[in-house]
């Protein structure tokens, strides 16, 4: 039985990762206390235009907006570019600093809930649901991202697709250069094809010792989608749009893997009207017969109403909606049924009786 997760933010709140509400007077508080000061312009600029608590998506979709619009104020668009460029860095750095932390959930539900063969679909940054894949044996990080990330790639068990982005993905400028004059491959543009992985993040996966597609140095910038209302995926660079096939690839690697499932458990992911891309992926699907679970909170109701009114017929939403209780239950439930199993046999032996067949 192939099980496809769609997981959000909720499922990474365990850990201590923001949940979307919330996330800018975290991010900005942050910012201002990094050492050296050097987000510190930055944060406080962000909270000079909107405030100290604003929804980080409107802030990204301003941000975006002014940016585009060509405005006359040459120093107000350079400071509005400073200041989106650092919400990708310290984006990066304030989530690699909470990765630190205990991913209890997240470990259970390597150990005994996901099985080979299933497939993650996630919009979060963070990286810990991989650290716990990885040291379960269920995962390998030279293919498990949908794309290669070494030049042996090894089969991953199970498929992380980060629709998103990763703060462990960087797109590396002209392979690294830092000086001097090189010749550029038309097909690779100016950050290659696709991220390449820094050795911090690697050992971090548990992989001390990697060959591949690593960041080399130089020049580079955090693989990651903002979260504002008009999201875009790809890059805008000097020789035009770049990593448009990059992310057109995990997208369809996503759909294939909803189009294929045996079952979808949503957990902890709102389908916002944000994200209008993922959510007709899902509610367009043709595979509606299917069962779907929903592990979504206050949003879990509004999500199967979506769903069914999408054509979905096997719904069921958890009462609890929170992804640690769900993963502990299905642990609970899985230990009972083994524990079933065997007493089974334990009681055919000594009474005598046949030994029941037990399911593959």
């Amino acid at each position: 039985m192939r099980t496809v997760y769609v997981m959000g933010a909720g499922a990474s709140k365990h850990v201590g990762y923001p949940l979307i509400s919330g996330m800018s007077k975290q991010l900005f508080e942050w910012m201002a206390v990094y050492p050296n000061d050097m987000f510190r312009s930055s944060a406080d600029f962000l909270v000079e235009r909107f405030g100290t608590d604003p929804n980080i998506e409107d802030v990204i979709t301003e941000i975006d907006s002014l940016i585009d619009s060509n405005m006359k104020d040459r120093l107000q668009h350079w400071t509005l570019v400073t200041a989106r460029q650092q919400l990708f860095d310290s984006l990066r750095e304030w989530f690699r600093e909470l990765h630190l932390r205990p991913a209890f959930a997240y470990a259970k539900f390597a150990d005994e809930v996901i099985q080979a063969g299933d497939v993650v679909i996630t919009f979060n940054y963070d990286n810990s649901l991989e650290r716990e894949l990885r040291r379960a044996g269920k995962w390998d990080v030279s293919l498990g991202y949908g794309f290669p990330l070494s030049t042996t790639p090894q089969p991953s068990p199970v498929t992380v697709l980060k629709l998103h982005g990763s703060t462990n993905w960087f797109a590396s400028i002209f392979g690294g250069a830092t000086s001097g004059m090189g010749q550029v491959d038309i097909d690779e543009g100016s950050i290659g094809q696709h991220p390449v992985i820094h050795k911090a993040d690697l050992e971090f996966l548990g992989y001390p010792n990697f060959s591949g597609y690593i960041y080399p140095g130089g020049a580079a910038f955090p693989s990651l989608i903002l979260p504002g209302r008009n999201k875009q995926f790809f890059y805008r660079t000097s020789f035009g749009n770049e990593w448009k096939l990059f992310f057109d690839s995990l997208w369809c690697q996503a759909g294939a893997a909803l189009k294929q499932a045996d079952k979808i458990v949503i957990c902890g992911y709102g389908m916002a009207p944000a994200d209008n891309r993922a959510c007709d992926m899902i509610l367009r699907s043709p595979n509606t017969k299917i069962k779907v679970e929903i592990v979504c909170g206050s949003q879990g109701q509004r999500i199967a109403n979506d769903l069914r009114n999408a054509g979905y017929e096997d719904i069921a939403a958890d009462p609890t909606g929170y992804f640690e209780d769900w993963v502990e239950r299905r642990v609970q439930e899985q230990r009972r049924k083994e524990n079933l199993k065997v007493d089974q046999v334990v009681r055919a032996l000594d009474g005598g009786t046949p030994v029941m067949k037990l399911p593959q």
